[in-house]
């Protein structure tokens, strides 16, 4: 009977130790597709900045700075995510983390 416990816990601790490599895995891949997004969409601004010098008129123009000013912060809550990772999570935001008073990296 021991060895079956011992059998049935190995199995468990096998399968727990699958499952974290796997959320590692997607963590590192996140980390990669965010850090590759990070510089064209920092560059929407200087875009639209540059086609503004043009004399570029466009109600338009201020919508796309919005667009990338929201993709920038994800960019960031996200870096914050990462960077506070060892701290204690609670109701699924990091504490001590949150910008401008709000709660934790992903507010709405």
């Amino acid at each position: 009977m021991l060895n079956a416990a011992k059998a049935i816990r190995n199995a468990e601790l096998r399968e727990k130790l699958l499952q974290k490599e796997k959320l590692s895995a997607v963590g590192k891949a996140m980390s990669m597709m965010m850090h590759d997004l990070r510089s064209p969409i920092k560059n929407i601004k200087a875009m639209t900045d540059m086609m503004r010098l043009d004399n570029i008129k466009s109600e338009w123009l201020d919508m796309i700075d919005e667009c990338g000013r929201q993709a920038s912060e994800i960019f960031e809550d996200f870096s914050i995510y990462q960077g506070n990772t060892d701290k204690k999570v609670d109701g699924g935001h990091m504490q001590g983390s949150g910008r401008r008073g709000q709660a934790g990296p992903f507010h709405q």
